[in-house]
């Protein structure tokens, strides 16, 4: 065996070298072959992985983190935020309060309302005595009603009855307010009331003066009671107003946003109007990134089509968020720069930690898987 190789070595050494030589230029050799032998792996090796390696070919474009559902809490009456107790970040329940309007003329106005219900109370106890003791024993005193009186009030009754009727128009067209509403209704309600009892006293003459003394005690007690319940319905109206000045939580979730949407913050002394928006409460774990891509890439954005997303953790140690095209913009927006963006919805369909709500991504839209020599060599799309 030996002997062979020494007769292979010695077939390819030229024979009128000397015995160093023969060895060294063997060793040369030997060398030269395995050089060729590794270059020619190695080109084979590119040759197959620019044939047959596939990568992504992706559209690198920046978003922000959105919930997938979340709902406004926007303000209901006009007035001055004088306390507020969530910020963004915070978990709240369903109905925890998250601020507080001023409320001192709220209040002022029920403690008014509730001393004229007492007064109004006290007057119909006066007058449920004043007929107990007439149906026991009626006075005999001359009626004092007279035909001018009814005639001004039935002139009144008319006047409230058309004042009511246009507002009630107004209200149905939603051009007035609840409040204003009532109040003309309370008012024709006590202008009927005065009438039916003037035109009342003209035909209780003939009944008899007892009867006609009983008569017009009743209708004073109901004239009263009208009062008291038209009070009573102005207290609870007030009441509920009281009650929005505490602004709640509609649902339970996350507090992402406490701005008016125009980026006024939410804060102590802020004045809000009716529609504003407080709060914006995130009502699920799931998430979305709203994406915004240059009007020369957003051809090869497609629903369904893969996404990486890395966000503000370290995405070597934790590894990527992975979600997909759930919705493409028809249309571009024109920023002031003058550039085109199309707006682009991803959903997130897994992620190692939570995305904080909010926060900016870097998104690789995957739009196609090809080979080395497709993309840098033949450059084609």
């Amino acid at each position: 065996m030996a002997e062979t190789k020494t007769e292979e070595s010695d077939s390819i050494t030229p024979a009128f070298l000397p015995d160093y030589s023969r060895t060294r230029f063997r060793r040369t050799f030997f060398l030269g072959r395995m050089v060729i032998y590794t270059s020619c792996c190695f080109i084979l090796g590119i040759l197959a992985l620019m044939f047959f390696a596939k990568i992504d070919e992706t559209v690198v474009t920046r978003g922000k983190v959105k919930p997938r559902k979340d709902v406004d809490v926007r303000a209901l009456d006009v007035g001055v935020l004088i306390e507020v107790y969530v910020q963004p970040e915070d978990i709240v329940k369903a109905g925890e309060i998250l601020a507080k309007y001023d409320d001192k003329i709220v209040r002022d106005e029920l403690a008014s309302c509730k001393e004229d219900i007492a007064e109004a109370k006290a007057t119909l106890a006066a007058a449920d005595a004043k007929l107990a003791r007439l149906e026991r024993d009626p006075l005999p005193e001359k009626l004092r009603f007279t035909d001018a009186e009814r005639k001004i009030a039935e002139t009144r009754l008319a006047t409230t009855e058309k004042d009511f009727m246009r507002l009630a128009r107004l209200f149905k067209n939603g051009i007035v307010s609840r409040a204003d509403y009532e109040e003309a209704k309370g008012r024709y309600e006590l202008a009927k009331s005065e009438t039916q009892i003037a035109v009342g006293k003209d035909s209780i003459v003939d009944e008899g003066l007892a009867k006609a003394i009983i008569n017009e005690a009743k209708a004073e007690r109901a004239k009263i009671t009208v009062k008291v319940k038209s009070l009573t319905d102005k207290a609870r109206r007030i009441q509920e107003k009281l009650d929005r000045t505490l602004v709640k939580a509609p649902i339970g979730g996350q507090i992402i946003l406490a701005d008016k949407g125009s980026g006024d913050l939410i804060k102590p002394g802020v004045s809000v109007k009716p529609g504003d928006r407080l709060f914006t409460i995130a009502t699920g774990v799931e998430r979305e990134v709203h994406l915004w891509v240059p009007e020369e890439k957003i051809y090869k954005i497609g629903k369904g089509q893969p996404v990486r997303i890395r966000s503000v953790f370290d995405y070597q140690k934790y590894g990527e968020a992975r979600g997909h095209i759930d919705e493409v913009s028809l249309y571009a927006t024109e920023k002031d720069n003058g550039q085109k963006l199309f707006w682009v919805r991803a959903v997130v369909d897994e992620s190692p930690m939570p995305l904080p709500f909010g926060s900016s991504v870097t998104a690789y839209i995957v739009v196609n898987r090809r080979t080395l020599l497709d993309m840098y060599i033949l450059n084609r799309d």
